[in-house]
């Protein structure tokens, strides 16, 4: 063999085995992709299962003690399904007909940072909130709670909000801004056609307590958003009592009625 023989041969040998090196590092290093979630209606538990684990973002390997079973929650039956991952503990909520996650929940295992400083302002607790969630920075939200709280040797803010059709409450760590839990809850919206506005409510109040606007002092109506649906909270003074109703804004109907002296 020449020379120039040897020398071809000893590169292609060369140029073999770095080509096998990268293809070996690559396919040690290529990410596994998420698996899609896969919505529709529901017949058992493993298929909530697969719902709940693509949600989260996981793959079956890295979930460990999984339970799950079918329930009945505030009149809607749902599948519970929870599991652990290394770090952090997950529930869920799946509804059979559709798939859909009607609520979930995300704790960290080891409660936060040990350290009481707060280094981390409520503006940029916000911040770290909101990107979490998805809400765009310059949407509105509705801001049920913050605070700021001392919680087992740490400091965290407690976020409670709503955006679009959501209910999102936050823990994150005052000193270092990790998020310490998470809770998501949809809320169902009434279909108009179907719906109640706060008028027509309040008329059914006043029908049922056998009054009239005329026969009214003074009156307060308050819309909320409950775990089953939206709600109007009604009071009004008249006669010398005091009313309070709570009336369901899909149906109309009266879920709750006092009627008191007006002291």
């Amino acid at each position: 063999m020449t020379k120039r023989n040897k020398l071809f041969l000893v590169f292609s040998l060369l140029l073999c085995a770095a080509l096998s090196v990268t293809a070996l590092a690559q396919s040690e290093t290529a990410p596994t992709a998420t698996p899609a979630i896969p919505y529709g209606p529901v017949d058992n538990e493993q298929q909530a299962e697969s719902i709940a684990i693509a949600h989260a973002g996981l793959t079956a390997e890295q979930v460990t003690n999984i339970r799950s079973y079918l329930d009945r929650d505030d009149g809607v039956d749902v599948y519970e399904v929870e599991f652990y991952t290394a770090d952090a503990k997950y529930e869920y909520q799946i509804l059979p007909e559709d798939g859909q996650v009607r609520s979930w929940e995300y704790d960290v295992l080891r409660r936060g940072s040990g350290n009481t400083e707060v280094l981390v302002s409520d503006a940029q607790a916000w911040e770290i909130a909101r990107n979490d969630a998805g809400v765009p920075a310059d949407a509105e939200v509705t801001i049920l709670q913050e605070k700021l709280e001392y919680d087992d040797g740490f400091r965290k803010y407690e976020l409670d909000f709503t955006y679009e059709n959501a209910r999102y409450e936050y823990d994150v760590d005052a000193n270092t801004g990790d998020i310490l839990s998470i809770q998501y809850e949809a809320i169902p919206v009434p279909a108009s056609t179907n719906g109640v506005d706060e008028d027509r409510a309040f008329s059914i109040a006043l029908e049922h307590a056998g009054l009239t606007e005329a026969d009214i002092r003074a009156k307060r109506i308050e819309t909320d958003r409950e775990r089953h649906g939206i709600e109007y909270e009604i009071e009004f003074r008249a006669g010398g009592y005091e009313y309070e109703y709570t009336i369901d804004a899909a149906t109309g109907e009266i879920l709750s009625f006092e009627r008191d002296r007006d002291d």
